[in-house]
């Protein structure tokens, strides 16, 4: 059984490689974007909480993620693998990870770095809109209305310039440290993501093989 982890800066396609990947070996999709935006959208007071802390461009805590990753993989199929996107960001995710992984028998996994320069990820992501209703994200669009479920398209508020400043300051400080993690597991599969899409997808499969 197949698990994977893909990570890497903000704009670096992770969220298309991981569907493509997905599809590729038949894995549960867990976009860890896609399951706090969902729990935004509740009217409760976790919700608004995380919904607030998303609109600040500030990461939500730790062990907020923690629980709510947690519930998503024990819904999965004990004999399908998954791929997560965009969990772990950090040691302390990475740790609380491992043991969730351990308790549900999916210890083996690879870990897929998706990487990409500063410049690379203002370019991709200035401009970018997102369905307030789905989730669905549209890069340098003149579309007002999703195409996917006709919700309204906004830029949020963590994809202005002030706000991507800010989250790639995070992820220097607290993500990176895991590429020395993984590389001393010797589960580490890097590649270049500037180049097209299917040209990453191509080197992710070379290199998982």
């Amino acid at each position: 059984m197949l698990n994977l982890i893909i990570f890497g800066p903000q704009g670096a396609g992770k969220g298309t490689q991981a569907q493509l990947l997905a599809k590729e070996f038949n894995l549960e999709w867990i976009e860890t974007g896609r399951l706090l935006r969902e729990k935004a959208g509740d009217r409760t007071k976790l919700g608004e909480k995380i919904g607030r802390l998303q609109n600040q461009g500030v990461l939500v805590p730790d062990e907020i993620v923690a629980q709510i990753i947690e519930e998503k993989i024990k819904k999965v199929p004990k004999n399908k693998g998954i791929i997560l996107d965009g969990y772990p960001r950090n040691i302390r995710q990475l740790e609380s990870l491992e043991k969730i992984l351990r308790e549900t028998n999916r210890a083996k996994y690879k870990a897929i770095f998706v990487n990409v320069s500063k410049e690379v990820t203002l370019e991709r992501l200035s401009g970018r809109k997102t369905c307030s209703k789905c989730g669905k994200i549209f890069s340098k669009t003149d579309l007002e209305v999703c195409d996917a479920c006709g919700g309204k398209l906004i830029v949020r508020e963590d994809d202005r310039p002030e706000a991507i400043e800010k989250r790639l300051e995070v992820y220097h400080k607290e993500t990176e440290p895991m590429l020395r993690f993984y590389r001393k597991k010797g589960v580490l599969v890097e590649v270049n993501g500037e180049g097209p899409v299917e040209e990453v997808y191509r080197d992710i499969i070379k290199n998982l093989k």
